[in-house]
Protein backbone atom coordinates (compact mmCIF):
# COMPACT_ATOMS: atom_id res chain seq x y z
CA UNK A 1 0.00 0.00 0.00
CA UNK A 2 1.26 3.48 -0.89
CA UNK A 3 0.79 6.68 1.06
CA UNK A 4 -1.61 7.96 -1.59
CA UNK A 5 -3.86 4.90 -1.55
CA UNK A 6 -3.87 4.79 2.27
CA UNK A 7 -4.93 8.44 2.47
CA UNK A 8 -7.62 8.00 -0.19
CA UNK A 9 -8.96 5.00 1.76
CA UNK A 10 -8.98 7.08 4.94
CA UNK A 11 -11.08 9.81 3.33
CA UNK A 12 -13.43 7.16 1.91
CA UNK A 13 -13.80 5.53 5.33
CA UNK A 14 -14.78 8.83 6.89
CA UNK A 15 -17.32 9.43 4.15
CA UNK A 16 -18.86 5.98 4.59
CA UNK A 17 -19.60 6.82 8.23
CA UNK A 18 -21.16 10.17 7.26
CA UNK A 19 -18.23 11.98 8.87
CA UNK A 20 -16.29 14.82 7.29
CA UNK A 21 -12.52 15.04 7.29
CA UNK A 22 -11.88 18.71 6.55
CA UNK A 23 -8.08 18.75 6.44
CA UNK A 24 -5.15 16.42 7.05
CA UNK A 25 -1.41 17.00 7.26
CA UNK A 26 1.06 14.15 7.88
CA UNK A 27 4.79 14.15 8.62
CA UNK A 28 7.06 11.11 8.74
CA UNK A 29 10.71 11.25 9.79
CA UNK A 30 10.58 15.03 9.66
CA UNK A 31 9.28 15.16 6.08
CA UNK A 32 5.80 16.28 5.07
CA UNK A 33 4.30 13.40 3.13
CA UNK A 34 0.77 14.74 2.75
CA UNK A 35 -1.22 17.92 3.23
CA UNK A 36 -4.63 18.28 1.69
CA UNK A 37 -8.35 18.89 2.09
CA UNK A 38 -11.53 18.32 0.11
CA UNK A 39 -13.23 21.34 -1.44
CA UNK A 40 -14.13 23.86 -0.02
CA UNK A 41 -11.69 23.32 2.87
CA UNK A 42 -7.96 23.93 3.05
CA UNK A 43 -5.10 22.69 5.26
CA UNK A 44 -4.04 26.34 5.56
CA UNK A 45 -7.39 27.70 6.74
CA UNK A 46 -7.39 28.99 10.33
CA UNK A 47 -10.08 27.35 12.45
CA UNK A 48 -11.01 27.28 16.11
CA UNK A 49 -9.33 24.13 17.42
CA UNK A 50 -11.11 24.12 20.79
CA UNK A 51 -9.12 22.14 23.40
CA UNK A 52 -6.23 21.51 21.05
CA UNK A 53 -5.49 25.07 22.21
CA UNK A 54 -4.32 23.48 25.47
CA UNK A 55 -1.32 21.82 23.81
CA UNK A 56 -0.24 25.13 22.28
CA UNK A 57 -0.59 26.83 25.68
CA UNK A 58 1.51 24.08 27.25
CA UNK A 59 4.15 24.71 24.59
CA UNK A 60 4.32 28.37 25.61
CA UNK A 61 4.86 27.31 29.22
CA UNK A 62 7.47 24.79 28.10
CA UNK A 63 9.42 27.43 26.20
CA UNK A 64 9.26 29.75 29.21
CA UNK A 65 10.58 26.92 31.40
CA UNK A 66 13.35 26.16 28.91
CA UNK A 67 14.30 29.86 28.99
CA UNK A 68 14.42 29.81 32.80
CA UNK A 69 11.44 32.14 33.20
CA UNK A 70 9.26 29.53 34.90
CA UNK A 71 9.76 26.23 36.67
CA UNK A 72 7.35 23.28 36.87
CA UNK A 73 8.11 22.99 40.58
CA UNK A 74 7.05 26.58 41.29
CA UNK A 75 4.12 27.08 43.64
CA UNK A 76 1.21 28.91 42.02
CA UNK A 77 0.80 31.13 45.08
CA UNK A 78 4.39 32.29 44.62
CA UNK A 79 3.74 33.27 40.99
CA UNK A 80 0.65 35.32 41.93
CA UNK A 81 1.22 36.51 45.51
CA UNK A 82 -0.87 39.63 44.96
CA UNK A 83 -3.85 37.59 43.69
CA UNK A 84 -4.09 35.12 46.56
CA UNK A 85 -7.03 35.04 48.99
CA UNK A 86 -6.46 36.34 52.50
CA UNK A 87 -6.47 32.80 53.83
CA UNK A 88 -4.48 30.34 51.71
CA UNK A 89 -5.64 26.77 52.24
CA UNK A 90 -3.12 24.00 52.75
CA UNK A 91 -4.03 22.40 49.42
CA UNK A 92 -3.76 25.65 47.49
CA UNK A 93 -0.35 26.29 49.04
CA UNK A 94 0.88 22.97 47.61
CA UNK A 95 -0.32 23.51 44.03
CA UNK A 96 2.53 23.73 41.49
CA UNK A 97 2.73 24.63 37.83
CA UNK A 98 3.19 20.91 37.13
CA UNK A 99 -0.14 20.20 38.83
CA UNK A 100 -1.82 22.90 36.74
CA UNK A 101 -0.48 21.53 33.46
CA UNK A 102 -1.31 17.90 34.28
CA UNK A 103 -4.95 18.59 35.25
CA UNK A 104 -4.12 17.66 38.82
CA UNK A 105 -4.78 20.94 40.62
CA UNK A 106 -6.90 19.31 43.31
CA UNK A 107 -10.14 20.88 42.08
CA UNK A 108 -13.09 18.52 41.79
CA UNK A 109 -13.99 19.91 38.37
CA UNK A 110 -13.47 22.71 35.86
CA UNK A 111 -13.36 26.23 37.30
CA UNK A 112 -13.33 28.09 33.97
CA UNK A 113 -16.90 29.42 34.32
CA UNK A 114 -16.08 31.03 37.65
CA UNK A 115 -13.00 32.63 36.12
CA UNK A 116 -14.91 33.99 33.13
CA UNK A 117 -17.60 35.48 35.38
CA UNK A 118 -15.02 37.40 37.39
CA UNK A 119 -13.37 40.74 36.73
CA UNK A 120 -10.09 39.08 37.80
CA UNK A 121 -9.85 35.51 36.43
CA UNK A 122 -6.60 34.68 38.22
CA UNK A 123 -7.92 35.79 41.60
CA UNK A 124 -11.10 33.81 40.92
CA UNK A 125 -9.04 30.68 40.20
CA UNK A 126 -7.10 31.07 43.45
CA UNK A 127 -10.32 31.65 45.39
CA UNK A 128 -11.84 28.35 44.26
CA UNK A 129 -11.90 25.58 46.83
CA UNK A 130 -9.14 23.00 46.29
CA UNK A 131 -10.90 19.88 47.51
CA UNK A 132 -8.06 17.40 47.00
CA UNK A 133 -4.33 17.42 47.60
CA UNK A 134 -2.78 18.61 44.31
CA UNK A 135 -1.32 15.72 42.36
CA UNK A 136 -3.82 13.17 43.67
CA UNK A 137 -7.01 13.83 41.67
CA UNK A 138 -7.42 14.21 37.90
CA UNK A 139 -10.12 16.63 36.77
CA UNK A 140 -10.26 18.03 33.25
CA UNK A 141 -10.04 21.74 33.92
CA UNK A 142 -9.90 24.36 31.18
CA UNK A 143 -9.52 26.98 33.90
CA UNK A 144 -6.21 25.40 34.86
CA UNK A 145 -4.95 25.90 31.31
CA UNK A 146 -6.06 29.52 31.37
CA UNK A 147 -4.09 29.88 34.61
CA UNK A 148 -1.04 28.26 32.99
CA UNK A 149 -1.19 30.88 30.25
CA UNK A 150 -1.49 33.57 32.90
CA UNK A 151 1.78 32.31 34.39
CA UNK A 152 3.51 33.05 31.08
CA UNK A 153 1.98 36.52 30.99
CA UNK A 154 2.94 37.20 34.61
CA UNK A 155 6.60 36.48 33.89
CA UNK A 156 6.91 38.00 30.41
CA UNK A 157 4.29 40.74 30.14
CA UNK A 158 3.14 39.10 26.90
CA UNK A 159 -0.03 37.22 26.06
CA UNK A 160 0.41 33.55 25.24
CA UNK A 161 -0.03 34.29 21.53
CA UNK A 162 2.43 37.21 21.61
CA UNK A 163 4.95 35.02 23.40
CA UNK A 164 4.54 32.17 20.89
CA UNK A 165 4.71 34.55 17.93
CA UNK A 166 7.99 35.94 19.24
CA UNK A 167 9.68 32.77 20.45
CA UNK A 168 8.27 29.99 18.22
CA UNK A 169 5.80 30.77 15.46
CA UNK A 170 8.03 33.13 13.45
CA UNK A 171 10.56 30.29 13.17
CA UNK A 172 7.83 27.89 12.03
CA UNK A 173 6.25 30.24 9.50
CA UNK A 174 2.99 30.22 11.47
CA UNK A 175 1.25 33.53 10.80
CA UNK A 176 -2.15 35.11 11.30
CA UNK A 177 -3.29 33.04 14.27
CA UNK A 178 -5.95 34.31 16.67
CA UNK A 179 -6.45 33.56 20.36
CA UNK A 180 -9.54 34.78 22.17
CA UNK A 181 -8.99 36.54 25.48
CA UNK A 182 -10.92 37.77 28.50
CA UNK A 183 -9.92 40.74 30.65
CA UNK A 184 -6.62 40.83 28.79
CA UNK A 185 -5.91 37.17 29.59
CA UNK A 186 -5.70 34.46 26.93
CA UNK A 187 -8.38 31.82 27.32
CA UNK A 188 -5.52 29.30 27.10
CA UNK A 189 -7.48 26.07 27.00
CA UNK A 190 -9.77 27.13 24.16
CA UNK A 191 -10.13 30.00 21.71
CA UNK A 192 -7.08 29.40 19.54
CA UNK A 193 -7.46 29.55 15.74
CA UNK A 194 -4.84 27.71 13.71
CA UNK A 195 -4.64 25.58 10.56
CA UNK A 196 -4.14 21.85 10.07
CA UNK A 197 -0.74 22.57 8.56
CA UNK A 198 0.24 24.65 11.62
CA UNK A 199 -0.98 22.01 14.07
CA UNK A 200 1.15 19.41 12.29
CA UNK A 201 4.19 21.62 12.84
CA UNK A 202 3.48 21.52 16.56
CA UNK A 203 3.43 17.73 16.39
CA UNK A 204 6.71 17.76 14.51
CA UNK A 205 8.27 19.91 17.26
CA UNK A 206 7.40 17.28 19.87
CA UNK A 207 8.26 14.35 17.61
CA UNK A 208 11.72 15.92 17.17
CA UNK A 209 12.27 16.21 20.92
CA UNK A 210 11.72 19.97 21.10
CA UNK A 211 13.81 20.89 18.05
CA UNK A 212 12.45 22.51 14.87
CA UNK A 213 14.62 23.18 11.81
CA UNK A 214 17.72 22.58 13.91
CA UNK A 215 16.78 25.08 16.64
CA UNK A 216 15.84 23.93 20.14
CA UNK A 217 12.71 25.49 21.63
CA UNK A 218 11.74 22.96 24.31
CA UNK A 219 14.01 21.02 26.62
CA UNK A 220 14.11 17.26 26.15
CA UNK A 221 12.81 16.90 29.70
CA UNK A 222 9.72 19.01 28.97
CA UNK A 223 8.92 17.08 25.80
CA UNK A 224 9.27 13.78 27.64
CA UNK A 225 6.97 14.95 30.43
CA UNK A 226 4.41 16.35 27.98
CA UNK A 227 3.64 12.89 26.61
CA UNK A 228 4.20 10.98 29.84
CA UNK A 229 1.78 9.33 32.26
CA UNK A 230 1.68 12.04 34.93
CA UNK A 231 -1.99 11.98 35.91
CA UNK A 232 -4.05 8.85 36.44
CA UNK A 233 -7.28 9.34 34.48
CA UNK A 234 -8.21 5.64 34.46
CA UNK A 235 -11.83 6.36 35.47
CA UNK A 236 -12.29 8.83 32.62
CA UNK A 237 -14.02 6.57 30.08
CA UNK A 238 -12.91 4.68 26.98
CA UNK A 239 -9.26 3.60 26.42
CA UNK A 240 -8.00 6.70 24.60
CA UNK A 241 -9.41 8.90 27.37
CA UNK A 242 -8.09 6.95 30.36
CA UNK A 243 -4.55 5.94 29.36
CA UNK A 244 -2.86 8.76 31.26
CA UNK A 245 -2.46 12.51 30.91
CA UNK A 246 0.75 14.51 30.53
CA UNK A 247 1.27 18.24 30.16
CA UNK A 248 -1.89 19.21 28.26
CA UNK A 249 -1.55 16.11 26.08
CA UNK A 250 -3.55 12.88 26.25
CA UNK A 251 -1.76 9.55 26.04
CA UNK A 252 -3.13 7.21 23.37
CA UNK A 253 -4.17 3.72 24.40
CA UNK A 254 -1.94 2.01 21.85
CA UNK A 255 1.01 4.29 21.27
CA UNK A 256 1.99 7.93 21.35
CA UNK A 257 0.11 10.97 22.61
CA UNK A 258 -2.08 13.73 21.24
CA UNK A 259 -3.48 17.21 21.54
CA UNK A 260 -7.25 16.86 21.25
CA UNK A 261 -9.99 19.39 20.60
CA UNK A 262 -13.74 19.07 20.20
CA UNK A 263 -15.10 17.96 16.83
CA UNK A 264 -11.95 16.05 15.92
CA UNK A 265 -9.25 18.75 16.11
CA UNK A 266 -6.30 16.39 16.56
CA UNK A 267 -2.53 16.61 16.68
CA UNK A 268 -1.38 12.97 16.84
CA UNK A 269 2.23 12.16 17.73
CA UNK A 270 3.64 8.64 17.32
CA UNK A 271 7.31 8.60 18.36
CA UNK A 272 7.71 4.84 17.90
CA UNK A 273 5.58 4.35 14.80
CA UNK A 274 7.42 3.12 11.71
CA UNK A 275 5.70 2.72 8.37
CA UNK A 276 6.78 0.51 5.52
CA UNK A 277 5.25 2.64 2.79
CA UNK A 278 7.59 3.68 -0.03
CA UNK A 279 8.28 7.40 -0.45
CA UNK A 280 5.91 9.47 -2.50
CA UNK A 281 6.93 10.02 -6.11
CA UNK A 282 8.41 13.48 -6.70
Amino acid sequence: MTYASAIIDLFKDFSSFNSELHALTVYKNGEKIFSGAPTPYSPYQKNHVYSLSKSFCSTAVGIACTMGLLSLDEKIVDIFPEKCPEVISENLSKMTLLNVLSMNTGHSGCVMKKMMRSSDPVAAFLACEVEYVPGTHFAYNTGATCLAGACVTARTGLSVLEFLNLHLFRYMDIKGSLWLSYKGLSEGGVGFHVSSDDAAKLGLLYLSGGVYNGKRFLSEEYVKLAGSFISDNSSNGTPDWCSGYGLQFWRNSREGFRGDGAFGQLCMIFPKRTLSFPPLPR
